[in-house]
This record gives structure tokens, C-alpha cells and sequence, in this order.
């Protein structure tokens, strides 16, 4: 397997995972689990088309691409569909068609999902405050942040705080 094969799959699955470290080597896994995991179905939309039990490499490529295109913006409230597809240089309906037969998430759930899990990271790493996490990862609004990472993770950021720091103890 490539490398950039190895970085496509530890990428999916933080985003499918969001208990997973966030950094490390993972082993292999299988695609179609991954994409059924309970903490990815709410980021979900609809079913997958066809089964990817492994992505080609030119799907490893432009889920890599789109994931680079995404984080170096991810900070940026700004940042949307729109700006994705023109940074990929595709329509936004051709870049969500084809996230969502990839992965079974629209662009917008992917980008979220991204934002997720760097909100996760800065939250383990005593960030100043939930604000500036919200801030950090692209939410203008601190509450909508809060709302948001609820309804993903099933409990708040402070609660995300407090477990973690149990967890240490």
C-alpha cells in the first residue's frame, strides 16, 4: 500500500472514528466498516452507491487533495462549498457527487468532519477556552460550535473537556 494510501485510510478513519487518536499508524481497515460505523452516520446522507471496499488510487488521491484543501482553510469561517470546489477545480455538484459516492458525505459534511476532529485535538490540548476552539476551527459563533459538537459527539465541549481529563487521571 502507498503512503498516500496509509494517509487517505488513517484520515478516514479520525473522521469515522471521532474516539480514535488522532495521530499514530493505524492498520489497515476496511473501507465499507468504517463507512458504516455508528459515529459516522449522522454526518451521512443517504446510502452508498456502490460498496467501496477499496478505493482506487486516484480516489485515495483526490480524498488526500480535497482533505489538504480543506485544512489549510479550516480556520477560515468563510470557508465553504463553494471555496472547496473552486480550490479543486470543480463544480460544486461534481465535487459533492463525488464525496458522497466515496464516502457517503456531502462537502459539507466532510468539511465538518474535519473541523470535528481539530476541535477534538485542541480540546485535548487544554486550549484556552471553548471559544477560541470555535473560532480556531472555522465556527463564528461559539454556541453554534457548542450546538454542532453535540449533536456529533453526543455531549458538549466542556463535557468532551472533562472526560478527557478523567480519562488522564
Amino acid at each position: 500500500m502507498t503512503s498516500a494510501g496509509q494517509s487517505v485510510r488513517a484520515f478516514i478513519r479520525s473522521v469515522l472514528r471521532p474516539g480514535a487518536p488522532i495521530a499514530g499508524e493505524w492498520p489497515p481497515l476496511d473501507v465499507m466498516d468504517l463507512l458504516a460505523s455508528q459515529s459516522f452516520q449522522s454526518l451521512r446522507s443517504g446510502h452508498l452507491e456502490r460498496s467501496p471496499l477499496k478505493l482506487a488510487p486516484d480516489e485515495e488521491k483526490f480524498l488526500q487533495k480535497m482533505a489538504q484543501i480543506v485544512l489549510r482553510r479550516l480556520g477560515d469561517p468563510d470557508f465553504d462549498t463553494r471555496t472547496a470546489a473552486r480550490e479543486a477545480h470543480l463544480s460544486r455538484m461534481h465535487l459533492n457527487r463525488k464525496l458522497q459516492a466515496m464516502t457517503g458525505c456531502s462537502t459539507h459534511d466532510f468539511v465538518l468532519a474535519l473541523r470535528f476532529r481539530r476541535a477534538r485535538e485542541l480540546l485535548r490540548e487544554d486550549f484556552p477556552s471553548v471559544s477560541d476552539v470555535a473560532h480556531a476551527v472555522g465556527f463564528r459563533s461559539p454556541s453554534h460550535f457548542s450546538k454542532a459538537f453535540r449533536k456529533h459527539f453526543g455531549l458538549s465541549p466542556s463535557d468532551f473537556i472533562r472526560n478527557e481529563a478523567s480519562r488522564e487521571a
